[in-house]
């Protein structure tokens, strides 16, 4: 049934480019890196002070979407509702857009490190760009890591140091999203012509810009138990988490973790 309506969908999208008419839309090919810009230090609602020192995310299937008419958008994403489980856009952010650029594949991110290969070169229909949309992912045996990568099975692992009021502590996080959910609606603001030449960024942002919310508001670090003793102690927060406190923490970083607030795409070069 799924693939009956996957294939609805595409044979729908080629039926209304064949009734149009028009000629086909020139395409550019850009290539798509990682930015670790926006991983900075933030306070949380809760006055916790934390720090990203690693974050690796398993993705795929990034697409790049510009608005369309309003009855074209409000079909397609009916129909891609009823396929795909989505992360929904709040004001501020666009969802439910045409499909102009897309980048296929399955990527295993670091989205810490200064300087990363291009995931790939996304293939972009000239014109304006106002979101993205991406399938979260899981690392797997064929994606080459080593046999005690923490990142196996995961959707993506955190690691970093919080503190408050003069103590602090390590932490660690390990994110399972649930099979083929897809997050839609991450800003992507950029203007794509024949003429300029733009590498497309992806990053993962620890504030929101647009609420100012942080990626571990709600989370009170202090009321979750500890591994390890001293300078060894780490607040360990995973899936299979059983008791209680670590297990509601998880539950919050995952809900926050798979919306649109913290990742954006942005676009580098001359416009």
């Amino acid at each position: 049934m799924t693939r009956w309506i996957a294939g609805f969908v595409v044979g729908l999208s080629f039926s209304v480019l064949g009734c149009s008419g028009a000629e086909e839309p020139p395409r550019v090919e850009l290539p798509v890196v990682v930015n670790p810009d926006g991983m900075d230090p933030v306070e949380t609602d809760l006055s916790y002070r934390v720090e990203l020192s690693a974050a690796r995310l398993v993705i795929d299937d990034v697409e790049f979407t510009t608005a369309g008419e309003a009855h074209e958008a409000s079909l397609f994403q009916h129909v891609l509702d009823w396929v795909v489980p989505v992360a929904h856009a709040h004001p501020g952010h666009y969802s439910g857009g045409d499909i102009t650029g897309v980048l296929e594949g399955h990527f295993v991110l670091d989205l810490a490190a200064s300087s990363t290969p291009a995931l790939g070169m996304a293939t972009m229909i000239v014109g304006p760009y106002q979101a993205a949309n991406f399938t979260f992912g899981h690392a797997g045996d064929t994606d080459g890591l080593a046999a005690a990568d923490a990142l196996l099975g995961h959707t993506a692992v955190l690691a970093g140091e919080v503190s408050r009021a003069g103590g602090s502590a390590r932490f660690s996080v390990a994110v399972d999203s649930p099979q083929k959910s897809q997050l839609v609606g991450a800003p992507f603001e950029a203007d794509v012509t024949e003429a300029n030449q733009l590498t497309l960024r992806f990053e993962l942002m620890t504030l929101d810009p647009i609420e100012g919310d942080t990626l571990f508001d709600g989370i009170d670090f202090d009321a979750l138990p500890r591994s390890g003793e001293g300078a060894e102690a780490e607040i360990a927060i995973r899936p299979d988490s059983t008791q209680p406190a670590l297990a509601a923490a998880y539950q919050i970083l995952l809900r926050t973790f798979q919306t649109h607030d913290h990742f954006m795409f942005s676009a580098a070069g001359a416009e």
